[in-house]
């Protein structure tokens, strides 16, 4: 008698030559998981944008990954004084979001220690080509303005050839927000996790990156921001 149970849907990312790769509105990303730092980097020749990389402050190689659907994750165990384990995960949004014109990805990066009590800060830093810069996050939502204001949360990044770059992180996770212009490009830091880990808490937080048009980017950011400030938190399991 035939199963009634649904195929499995085809994994989002794909192995590579260094990694896996995946395409998304026409833009494809590669993504090394031995390499956290280096983050989602997009792929075409003219560009070297690297997006949601995490820095764990030592060097380290991933011990596991895996693909499942739309999620590429990554357990490491940095060799330094904090022994903190941090997992990755990088998630295709189109699958979970309405995300519009726009590719977009969240990292969602989660930290634990083996000692009584540790430092867990830990930076998602996304680095992109860009000319301009607006904050956003509000309060007012939907409003983006071009200089930084307390409790701003999200920047949208205006890049050569009609891209816009979009990066958030979670109200629910902000640690510390930072852009900072240098050589024709623009850096993003998203602090996550406090000063103060105990043995057997869990920590987590959210990051969102997405590249889309630079026509009408500050309404489709301001869109996609709001559905991801709104989303669930991803299960814990």
């Amino acid at each position: 008698m035939p199963s009634s149970a649904p195929a499995a849907s085809a994994p989002t990312w794909r192995n590579a030559d260094q990694g896996f790769t995946c395409s998304r509105q026409g833009v494809t990303v590669t993504l090394d998981p031995d390499h956290p730092e280096a983050g989602i980097q997009i792929t075409t020749p003219s560009s070297s944008d690297r997006l949601l990389g995490l820095d764990i402050d030592a060097v380290t190689r991933a011990t596991d990954h895996w693909v499942r659907g739309d999620d590429l994750t990554a357990v490491y165990d940095p060799a330094d004084a904090r022994r903190l384990r941090a997992t990755a995960m990088w998630r295709c949004l189109d699958g979970a979001l309405d995300t519009g014109p726009a590719a977009a990805w969240m990292l969602v990066a989660s930290a634990q220690t083996a000692l009584l009590d540790s430092q867990p800060q830990v930076e998602v830093v996304t680095r992109v080509t860009a000319g301009t810069i607006h904050w956003g996050g509000g309060p007012p939502a939907g409003t983006w303005q071009p200089d930084p204001f307390p409790g701003a949360r999200a920047v949208l990044l205006g890049s050569p050839g009609g891209r816009s770059t979009l990066v958030a992180v979670h109200p629910d996770d902000l640690r510390g927000f930072t852009a900072s212009a240098a050589d024709g490009r623009i850096t993003v830091r998203c602090g996550l996790f406090g000063d103060h880990l105990e043995k057997g808490v869990l920590l987590r937080g959210r990051v969102l990156a997405a590249v889309g048009p630079a026509a009408d980017a500050a309404a489709w950011g301001s869109r996609l921001l709001a559905r991801f400030t709104a989303a669930p938190p991803p299960l814990t399991t």
